[in-house]
């Protein structure tokens, strides 16, 4: 046993420690119930108003939906006592069986029972009477078969012309097709042949010349080489054979040989009527010159 004033030990400390959180935590759980109690209690009570409420207001309700039911029916019979029947004429009353599609009908008036009645309404159907189906075949938005096929016809002669309009198109396309291959070959054979002409006349152009200036050193040579002769007396008896050139002339003797051509030449009548003999000589020798040259002398 502990004597007074002696401290406790380490192992009855810690046995009183944990029964106190037992403790508490005992006396937390205790209060959790007692809170989950009330608020459950005051949850009942918020039903309970609840309920009364709801069923005040359908009491309510009902009552109105009695009233109004009351008031539709009443409406009902009234336009109903208005109505008459299609078929006999006679009033269409509240309390008999009645059908309703475009028109009003007695139900005996048209063969039908409220079973009929109750099958197609199971069905999704509903009665029609003559009148409405010849009315509705007026009216009708669905297509018949007929109307169908003519717009099948009306169909099969645009794609027909439709078609015909694209053959003629291919026709027209082949056509100018062949006619820009021939105009495309008719370009390439004048192409062709502006080149060859091209070709040819700057080969002539060089021939050409060349000749100019074959024929210009053949006339500047041809100038050099001639010999213009005036003033020289006339023989008696003269004779292109006999002809003979002063040796300090030309440093040779040219005979008849030389001669190559003679011509008259006829002066003006005013100054001398006497004809002159223009002698053109070949002054070719074989020691000399291998060229030919002409020289002219006027009498």
């Amino acid at each position: 046993m502990l004597k007074s004033g002696q401290a406790k030990t380490g192992a009855e400390e810690i046995d009183y420690a944990l029964f106190f959180n037992d403790a508490r935590k005992l006396l937390t759980q205790a209060q959790l119930c007692n809170l989950k109690d009330n608020a459950n209690e005051i949850v009942d009570n918020d039903s309970d108003l609840e309920k009364e409420q709801f069923e005040e207001n359908n009491d309510n309700t009902a009552s109105e939906v009695d009233i109004s039911d009351e008031e539709a029916l009443l409406d009902r019979d009234k336009t109903m006592s208005k109505m008459v029947c299609n078929t006999c004429n006679g009033k269409l009353l509240p309390r008999t069986l009645q059908i309703k599609c475009g028109m009003h009908y007695h139900g005996n008036c048209v063969n039908l029972q409220q079973s009929d009645i109750d099958a197609l309404n199971a069905a999704n159907q509903q009665f029609k009477c003559d009148y409405c189906l010849q009315k509705g075949e007026k009216n009708a938005s669905e297509p018949t078969l007929s109307d169908i096929f003519k717009e099948l016809r009306v169909m099969r002669m645009e794609q027909k012309s439709i078609g015909e309009s694209i053959d003629a198109c291919h026709k027209d396309l082949k056509s100018l097709r062949e006619e820009f291959e021939t105009q495309a070959k008719l370009i390439n054979d004048c192409t062709t042949k502006i080149e060859l002409l091209e070709r040819t006349n700057t080969t002539l152009e060089r021939e050409n010349m060349n000749l100019k200036e074959r024929l210009n050193n053949i006339e500047q040579y041809s100038k050099t080489n001639c010999l213009e002769i005036t003033g020289v007396p006339e023989l008696h008896n003269f004779s292109s054979k006999a002809f003979v050139v002063a040796k300090p002339l030309f440093k040779t003797w040219y005979k008849h040989s030389s001669i190559i051509h003679l011509e008259n030449s006829i002066p003006k009548p005013t100054k001398n009527k006497r004809k002159h003999l223009v002698p053109i000589l070949d002054t070719r020798h074989d020691h000399h010159s291998q060229y030919d040259c002409l020289s002219k002398t006027r009498w």
